[in-house]
């Protein structure tokens, strides 16, 4: 079961969904699959939460739990609050908790799925900030998303992040996250302009992901230094995209590197 949620709507202030779905502090790991700029998932907006045995123990980006989201001054500020079950090292480990406020300076956007693309329709410009934390994990960032008619052939649209992360430094407090998830930044930008009439997207799309290790947090390697080369890496490509038919049926060509140290020996 990859989503599977209740969501029940008590006022526009708030409205509960309760159940497996996706989960992030961040717009881009909370857009939906069929509507991504590039063709699939960017690596480092939620890089600890893919799977199972990732350290939050996700499920393809989603977590049980229960999440709260409402909107107020006319619908251009969001909130979400929501507390998920996260990694269980006991049946007494607290809860994840995720957090995440935005606000949209022009049309509101409401889709509990955000798009990574809106394909010329509507004018939107989204500054986010978010939290998600556990035990001794936290990690805290905050996104842009502008998506806007620029010229007569189409739209632009850009996509930025930047997150900062840790698992914390003991290694003796119970549920501890210092040896999973090592000190780093992590940085998104993705840009594509749809030409409307043809219905192609060109696009290119950057991450980078750099590791500042505390020294309780380094393992598998002689010393910080070291331990903060091979584990850091970023990802580079493009693509044209064909939407044809939507978000609902469409043809995607893409090219990604990824670059990633070393050890010397």
């Amino acid at each position: 079961i990859l989503d599977c949620q209740y969501e029940h709507k008590f006022s526009t202030a708030l409205t509960l969904i309760s159940g497996m779905q996706l989960v992030s502090h961040n717009r881009n790991g909370l857009q939906g699959a069929a509507s991504l700029l590039a063709n699939d998932f960017t690596f480092f907006q939620y890089p600890y939460n893919l799977f199972s045995n990732s350290p939050l123990q996700g499920n393809f980006g989603r977590d049980l739990g229960v999440n709260a989201r409402g909107y107020f001054l006319s619908n251009k500020l969001e909130y979400r609050i929501g507390v998920f079950t996260g990694r269980r090292f006991t049946d007494n480990s607290p809860l994840r908790t995720v957090g995440r406020i935005v606000y949209n300076f022009l049309d509101a956007d409401k889709n509990y799925y955000y798009s990574g693309t809106n394909l010329g329709n509507g004018k939107t410009i989204s500054l986010g900030a978010g939290f998600d934390v556990q035990g001794t994990y936290s990690n805290v960032g905050t996104d842009l998303f502008v998506d806007m008619p620029v010229g007569n052939p189409g739209s632009i649209t850009v996509s930025a992040a930047f997150s900062y992360m840790t698992g914390g430094n003991s290694l003796t407090t119970p549920n501890s996250f210092a040896l999973m998830i090592p000190k780093q930044t992590t940085q998104l930008l993705e840009v594509g302009y749809y030409f409307k009439d043809i219905k192609l997207q060109p696009y290119i799309r950057y991450e980078n992901q750099s590791i500042t290790a505390d020294a309780n947090q380094v393992h598998n390697a002689p010393d910080a230094n070291t331990f903060n080369k091979i584990n850091s890496s970023s990802v580079f490509g493009g693509g044209l995209n064909y939407f044809f038919n939507g978000y609902g049926t469409n043809l995607r060509l893409s090219y990604t590197s990824f670059t990633k140290g070393v050890l010397n020996t």
